[in-house]
């Protein structure tokens, strides 16, 4: 059901009850935000406009095919409002703030 993700849980819970799918909405998805803070120990390499850009390279033309309206919505989400994307792409890497002395001493 589009738009479940994005709007406020209460909305949800309304929506997919008249829409008869279920009785309750039991997703609780992060906001941009939040996941930012979930992860704000780790570098963020972020995939995600590189793949919105050139689905064919990386293999996600099956879900975004390049020049169609839909990808051009994901173009224009992911360029003036990132954080209202449905999905990011990260890859996460462990900060260290430990220097090579400590296993290397001089």
């Amino acid at each position: 059901m589009p738009f479940l993700s994005v709007i406020p849980r209460p909305l949800a819970h309304i929506y997919i009850r008249a829409a008869g799918k279920a009785d309750f909405y039991y997703e609780k998805h992060l906001s941009y935000w939040g996941l930012k803070n979930l992860v704000h120990a780790f570098k963020i390499v972020d995939y995600t406009k590189k793949i919105i850009s050139n689905p064919d390279l990386f293999h996600a033309d099956y879900m975004i095919q390049k020049g169609s309206k839909k990808a051009k919505l994901a173009k224009l989400i992911v360029n003036h409002a990132y954080f209202l994307s449905p999905t990011f792409i990260w890859l996460l890497y462990k900060q260290t703030n430990v220097s090579l002395n400590h296993y290397y001493p001089s």
